[in-house]
């Protein structure tokens, strides 16, 4: 199961439990405020965030679209998948296409996401409620959630629970009058609302002197004061563990296990802290792990004695520990057999190996500490992840996989790392990655352990790269040395694609080889390679000045990209350039504009920048055809790219002949080495270029930075074109030169 499944029990808003204690004057704060406001609950764990949402969502009467995150969440695609599905399910809105274009990876899912589903949303009422936010630590889901909250339209509303302070500029929106918030001190329980939690876990009420000990001790904490109870049930002298009691975690968590967890039966404790690893209790998947079969009673039974057990699914058949019991028991679990805790793990993983979940297999094997088991797991399914859009759990487990004396387990995530970096366009993060991969090797041959290739599979990819930063003489030497290493069945149609693709750049196109490319793609079934393959043959006959025979190639490039789910993704940019060419060719100048803007906007997601310099000239033939006076503009940044492409191949003939289209004076040949940048550098700008000299990829700068990949890809072509350079090395050498380093 490698693709993004909705979990509907993530979907499932909470209920109520019939024993709790209700917070009128809070849920009358939630339900009153500002038309507009973002609401905010913030508080640690077992302060009474979800039993308050729960109360108030009972009230509330506008839909409500409910989501409950995990850490998985990390991977906008599932984040995005699972939000647009809780929307879909209470509003009028069609999400298959943003579903679709979520498998394009590093989508920026402000344009591609967010704004249609405002658009489509329209004056339809609708409440956006994201609880455990504490969980997302990915700037990029940051970034497009703050999005949604800024351009909601007042009929839309979005709620945010989370234990800490969520980075979504809480301080301007409170100046502005549109913040909602609830923190600990709203929450904190007082003597009335305490005294009802404890009779309730008691069963009985309590001295009010013991009440308000257990207040001042716990500070009010919910949960603190219901564990208190639920531990004095069964003494008959409850002054002494009262008075032994403490709010700070540690002395909890002390507490519970010697006083909740050794009062419950041997079968009940073997239970607990044998299925501690897990983070959804499925009856099968326990007695699989813990080698009985009683696992669906066990479960009944601790649910229904209300130890901290969840039902995830209305029938009852699955579960979840509260989150804090969860974080206790597995702290309690390490605590009494470390090793059985790492087994457990392993065990976990097989489990869910043999049922075909992936993520959660690699996850429990990472966990576990089995460097082996993880690799030959992400083996089965990193490649295919990767191709569905996943990449950024597969960038996880490699951040995750420890360095080994294996060398062959190296090179392999060497070569993962490469690939990787291929599809976010981080040509420097592929040369690093290959190189590490090439240093391993040595002279030896090399069979990938992951199913990525062969002898020749490094320099396939290092040849990926130098084709898309316009190196096209070092491509083409590079996919030699591949084909003389030899490759596997899945990478012939890769280097196919790039050894066909520099020929055309450098002038020297050949419709035979793109025949091939698109032949080897298909028995491979790659829709990538067969996409660029139409597109490119398309862009042959254009520059024969022949649409006839460009339009059905251009059709069926844009088929595939539709059939794949690709049109979001950067290899689709080339599509739009062919449509962009054959609308100029054939008069359709409006629809070539819209094109070439598009194209112009793909095409820097995978870096490539022989295809961006090429869209840009259309668009300024588009816009000068328009009558825009302001056309040549366009160029500016075009002709900055090609400055700094080492072989610009057709591409300066390319800028000569538009440049007398648009009746443009000849332009002044530039230099290679620039004598200052063309352009100051911003402060965001030089923040990243201090960092260059390091060994961060562009996804880790991202982490550093406290921003989206997406940004920091932005940012670093910004950089290259103010430097006029193409590549990392060159810029911090650029920047020395300079002084700005």
């Amino acid at each position: 199961m490698t693709g993004t499944v909705v979990l509907a029990s993530k979907l499932q808003p909470p209920t109520p439990r019939p024993d709790a204690v209700t917070r009128p004057e809070l849920i009358a704060h939630l339900e009153d405020c500002q038309i507009g406001s973002l609401r905010a609950v913030i508080a640690p764990a077992g302060w009474g965030k979800s039993q308050l949402l729960a109360e108030w969502l009972r009230v509330h009467e506008s839909p409500v679209a409910y989501l409950a995150l995990d850490r998985s969440d990390n991977d906008p695609t599932r984040c995005w998948t699972h939000l647009l599905t809780a929307i879909a399910d209470v509003a009028d809105v069609d999400i298959s296409q943003q579903v679709a274009a979520l498998r394009a990876p590093a989508l920026p899912v402000l344009p591609e996401i967010v704004e249609p589903l405002i658009v489509q949303l329209g004056t339809q009422s609708v409440t956006i409620v994201i609880e455990d936010y504490h969980l997302i630590t990915n700037p990029e889901v940051h970034e497009s959630v703050e999005a949604l909250i800024d351009l909601a339209p007042l009929n839309v509303s979005v709620v945010i629970v989370t234990r800490t302070e969520p980075p979504l500029h809480l301080p301007r929106r409170r100046v502005a009058g549109r913040l909602c918030e609830i923190r600990l001190e709203q929450l904190r329980m007082g003597f009335d609302s305490a005294s009802r939690i404890l009779a309730s876990a008691i069963g009985k009420p309590l001295d009010r002197d013991l009440v308000c000990v257990l207040i001042e001790r716990t500070e009010g904490w919910a949960a603190g004061l219901y564990l208190a109870g639920l531990s004095l049930r069964s003494v008959d002298d409850p002054q002494h563990l009262v008075e032994a009691f403490a709010g700070d975690d540690r002395m909890v968590s002390d507490y519970l296990s010697s006083e909740v967890l050794a009062r419950l039966d041997s079968e009940d404790r073997r239970f607990l802290v044998g299925t501690a690893v897990l983070t959804e209790l499925e009856p099968t998947v326990c007695d699989e792990l813990l080698q009985r079969s009683d696992s669906a009673v066990r479960l009944d039974h601790l649910s229904r004695t209300n130890l901290f057990l969840i039902p995830t699914d209305n029938a009852g058949r699955t579960y979840r520990y509260h989150q804090l019991f969860s974080d206790w028991l597995r702290v309690e679990a390490e605590r009494v057999d470390p090793d059985g805790s790492r087994r457990s793990h392993l065990r976990v993983a097989e489990i869910y190996s043999a049922r075909g979940d992936a993520i959660l297999a690699v996850d429990h094997a990472l966990e576990g500490g089995d460097t082996d088991l993880a690799f030959r797991l992400v083996g089965r399914s990193g490649v295919e992840l990767i191709d569905t859009g996943q990449h950024s759990t597969v960038a996880r487990w490699c951040a995750q996989l420890p360095t080994t004396d294996n060398s062959d387990q190296m090179v392999d995530l060497a070569a993962l790392r490469a690939w990787l970096a291929v599809i976010d366009g981080d040509i420097d993060a592929v040369e690093r990655q290959c190189r590490i991969a090439k240093n391993l090797l040595g002279s030896e041959r090399w069979t990938s352990g992951i199913g990525l290739g062969d002898a020749g599979e490094i320099d396939v990819l290092r040849a990926y790269a130098f084709l898309l930063g316009g190196a096209f003489q070092a491509a083409a030497e590079t996919a030699d040395a591949a084909r003389e290493a030899g490759t596997s069945t899945r990478t012939e149609a890769a280097l196919a694609y790039v050894e066909s693709a520099t020929r055309y750049w450098v002038g020297e196109p050949d419709p035979d080889l793109f025949v091939r490319t698109r032949s080897l793609s298909l028995q491979i079934q790659d829709p990538y390679a067969v996409l660029l393959a139409d597109a490119y043959l398309a862009l042959i006959a254009l520059d024969d000045h022949d649409p006839t025979t460009a339009a059905p190639l251009v059709a069926s490039s844009f088929a595939t990209a539709e059939t794949a789910g690709l049109q979001s993704f950067g290899y689709a940019a080339i599509c739009y350039l062919a449509r962009a060419r054959q609308g100029m060719l054939t008069g359709e100048v409006k629809q070539a504009l819209d094109d070439a803007q598009r194209a112009v906007e793909l095409a820097p997601r995978r870096n490539d920048l022989p295809v961006g310099c090429l869209a840009g000239m259309v668009l300024a033939e588009a816009r000068h055809s328009l009558g825009d006076p302001h056309a040549a503009d366009s160029l500016r940044t075009v002709e900055a790219d090609i400055a700094s492409i080492p072989d610009p191949g057709i591409l300066e003939d390319r800028l000569r002949i538009t440049e007398r289209q648009l009746r443009l004076p000849a332009r002044r040949q530039r230099s290679k080495r620039l004598d200052a940048p063309v352009e100051a550098l911003t402060d965001r700008e030089m923040g990243l270029l201090r960092l260059l000299p390091g060994t961060l990829s562009q996804r880790e700068l991202g982490e550093a930075l406290h921003v989206s990949f997406n940004t920091v890809k932005t940012y670093n072509r910004q950089i290259y074109r103010k430097l006029g350079v193409s590549s990392r090395d060159d810029a911090v050498a650029a920047a020395k030169s300079f002084g700005l380093l």
